[in-house]
């Protein structure tokens, strides 16, 4: 305790309390990660499938919460019924993002549901995650989509999003 206290007058933390409190959210988080675990030496693990359910799951309702009320108005009067595209596209890394898209039968415009990131090291799934299809869902019921004129151009406003 008192090392603690000598250490702190020498060595004052400089940050503001906005990144303290997010350093301290942050290490909330993974601490309520199911799949960490840690070894003797200090070395972690985490299943790599549980972090990028937990990121696309927040990313896809932040979101949901960050489009404005009139462009949610406007999706749903013009986009009621839609068609479900599976995209995939391959990263310079080696990756691939898997992309559902929604085509609108009405205006033929496309919009990003969702996305998910695979690394070269993962098996890719043989169908559909059920957490994708609430994903759709949920983005569907919210009505929180950025239509555009291609695929392509829904995907790539997908990835400067990010």
């Amino acid at each position: 305790m008192f090392l603690k206290r000598i250490a702190e007058w020498l060595f004052p933390d400089k940050r503001s309390q906005r990144e303290k409190d997010q350093e301290d959210n942050f290490i909330q988080a993974v601490n309520s990660l199911e799949t960490l675990s840690t070894t003797e030496r200090g070395g972690m693990s985490i299943d790599a499938e549980e972090l990028r359910d937990i990121i696309m799951a927040s990313y896809c309702k932040r979101g949901c919460q960050d489009e404005a009320p009139h462009k949610a108005a406007n999706t749903l009067s013009k986009h009621t019924e839609t068609i479900q595209q599976i995209s995939w596209r391959r990263l310079a890394n080696g990756s691939s993002v898997q992309y559902i898209c929604l085509q609108s039968i009405t205006t033929g415009d496309y919009a990003v549901a969702c996305a998910s990131l695979f690394s070269d090291r993962e098996n890719l799934p043989s169908r559909l995650d059920i957490d994708v299809n609430k994903q759709v869902a949920a983005t569907l019921t919210s009505a929180n989509l950025q239509w555009h004129k291609s695929i392509k151009d829904a995907m790539d406003a997908w990835d400067r999003d990010l």
